[in-house]
């Protein structure tokens, strides 16, 4: 849940486009890292800060203003953190939590576990908040979704399995090195060299 703090006038078209995704789904949000968005004149994108699933996580709106000014709006997530408070606007916070972000770990475990879990529309956002309990117990919970036909899921337990110290990074890149999906392929390659590192310690 979210809530808006602050109005930035001239701004209501890419304040407004932000807020949107704002309020979408983790694997919606990811999904930007397939493509850009673009509605009424408002492009949409989306990158890491700096390292996947251990840093910010932006999601930035621009719209062309005359020939050579751009209004600019910007949403910052922490996927590894549930206590982070967006940072939305001109360094302006945002109240966001997703519903996943409250529920304990035996409510996500049954989530997860049950028949249904693969058609769940918010599977991303449960295996990101199971993953970062970095339990060893989840593992096998979090690997059942590995072949997951949807490329954003798979890219989930990637990040979610990143973050778990009992698995070694060789075990863990294994199932995605010869990923179908470009992102997730180049994601875990990055993780096997060593380029991406590992945020394995567990939440304060």
């Amino acid at each position: 849940m979210w809530r808006r703090r602050q109005t930035v006038p001239n701004r209501d078209g890419v304040d407004r486009e932000i807020e949107a995704w704002v309020g979408r789904s983790g694997r919606e949000q990811l999904q930007l890292l397939w493509g850009d968005f673009t509605n009424a004149g408002v492009r949409v994108v989306s990158y890491w800060d700096m390292d996947p699933w251990m840093s910010p996580y932006t999601i930035y709106a621009t719209q062309p203003r005359g020939l050579i000014t751009k209004w600019r709006s910007s949403f910052d997530i922490r996927f590894d953190s549930p206590e982070w408070t967006g940072e939305f606007f001109a360094n302006q916070a945002l109240d966001w939590r997703r519903e996943s972000d409250d529920l304990p770990p035996g409510e996500l475990r049954s989530r997860l576990s049950g028949d249904d879990a693969t058609g769940l529309p918010d599977l991303c956002d449960l295996t990101i908040a199971l993953g970062r309990f970095r339990n060893t117990e989840d593992v096998p919970l979090l690997e059942r979704f590995v072949s997951s036909p949807d490329p954003i899921v798979r890219y989930c337990v990637l990040g979610a399995l990143t973050w778990q110290p009992s698995i070694s990074t060789p075990d863990l890149v294994a199932p995605f090195t010869e990923d179908p999906d470009g992102v997730v392929r180049e994601t875990a390659g990055k993780y096997a060299t060593g380029y991406y590192e590992r945020y394995t310690d567990p939440p304060a």
